[in-house]
């Protein structure tokens, strides 16, 4: 064990396990159609939009599930759910473990929470502390949504996993469930994060290890580094192949001429860009908005140096540079429009907060670029 902060990491214990629906489909044995219906529906968000002849062949599975792990000793758990296998042999290896904090990763999906669901009432059946943490997008229909779920497994292991081992935790990763896709991207992040990965093969008895990295990255200097590129990844816009030279390859994923963040991009942008989206008002990320004379001074008055307004001001400025390259994106978080009668230049709106002193964002179009003039109250 090693010694952090003045405290001995190991008296207190994180483990993250991935959960997939193994369970659902061991009950299902060898009922070839309702196995086809579990992998055919597995990306269902609810049970509402199936309809009622698919729906309740699976919520008659869940009830079955549900009965069946209250029922079952410990060897049968262990068969009927690859999830509770792995975890009763970590228990077996480490019983002190029995106080551990369990957190279940599981896809926000239909059958996604209701076998993560199943498994966390075992654990707290057996006097454990447990959570489940839904991750939406993880489907594997969808690739974008894909890419926005492993953006959120990096963001908690960046920011929430990261926290707990910082606060003496010692963090296991159990990757025995859950998808295939899944376990690449959460190996990856286990040697960043993790002290401890664990899984097992199907049918065996022993735990296999796999040890962090003895690496600390430096997130905050490299992304700051490549900020601009860091930031419209970050927020879901197009960059060219020639702006990322120089940047490591190691963070980004190219497929033709499509770039994206890998997950150590993700990981290193999740840990870094609280403090980068607060030390300062960034340029604009877009060659479709700039700022007029007045707006950096208008942004220093409202914030008065208050980190929090200033990330708030410098999301808010991605979201519109988002919503310029990519009109159907709008959220209400920015909410952009015309405004209904024009002040001065201002012609558009946009929200910057809504607490306290509200503030809004205003300019207006020149040409094919939008100025932003000023951060000011409500009109």
């Amino acid at each position: 064990m090693s010694e952090e902060g003045g405290s001995i990491r190991g008296s207190r214990q994180l483990v993250i396990s991935t959960c997939g629906t193994s369970l659902l489909t061991n009950l299902a044995g060898g009922d070839t159609e309702l196995r086809k219906r579990i992998v055919s529906h597995a990306n269902a968000p609810t049970a509402e939009g199936l309809p009622s002849a698919a729906r309740a062949p699976l919520e008659e599975l869940i009830d079955r599930a549900v009965r069946a792990l209250a029922d079952a000793d410990r060897d049968t758990q262990r068969r009927l759910s690859a999830e509770l296998n792995g975890l009763h042999l970590l228990r077996r290896e480490h019983p002190h473990g029995a106080g551990s904090l369990h957190w279940l990763v599981a896809t926000d999906t239909w059958l996604g929470r209701a076998t993560a669901e199943c498994i966390r009432s075992v654990l707290e059946s057996s006097g454990m502390q447990a959570q489940t943490r839904l991750v939406p997008g993880l489907r594997t229909d969808d690739p974008r949504a894909f890419r926005e779920g492993v953006s959120e497994l990096a963001r908690l292991c960046a920011q929430d996993v990261k926290a707990m081992r910082d606060g003496g935790w010692r963090v296991v990763f159990h990757l025995t469930g859950s998808f295939k896709a899944v376990h690449g991207f959460m190996q990856a992040l286990g040697m960043l994060y993790a002290d401890d990965i664990v899984y097992i093969f199907e049918h065996s008895d022993t735990l296999l290890h796999i040890p962090r990295l003895p690496v600390e990255l430096d997130a905050r200097r490299i992304v700051r580094e490549h900020q601009l590129v860091f930031r419209r990844l970050a927020f879901n816009l197009v960059v060219a192949p020639e702006h990322v030279a120089g940047m490591p390859e190691t963070l980004y994923e190219q497929v033709d001429d499509i770039i994206d963040l890998s997950v150590w991009g993700q990981a290193l942008w999740h840990e870094a860009q609280g403090v980068l989206l607060s030390e300062q008002l960034w340029p604009p990320a877009s060659e479709k908005l700039r700022f007029g004379d007045g707006f950096e001074g208008s942004v220093e008055s409202a914030c008065k140096r208050q980190p929090e307004r200033i990330r708030i001001v410098n999301e808010r400025l991605m979201q519109l540079a988002r919503h310029l390259e990519q009109e159907e994106y709008n959220p209400a978080s920015l909410d952009f429009k015309k405004l209904k009668v024009r002040r001065r230049r201002w012609t558009h709106e946009c929200d910057a907060w809504s607490d306290r002193e509200a503030r809004r964002l205003y300019g207006h179009f020149d040409g094919g670029v939008f100025v932003l003039d000023a951060l000011a109250r409500h009109l």
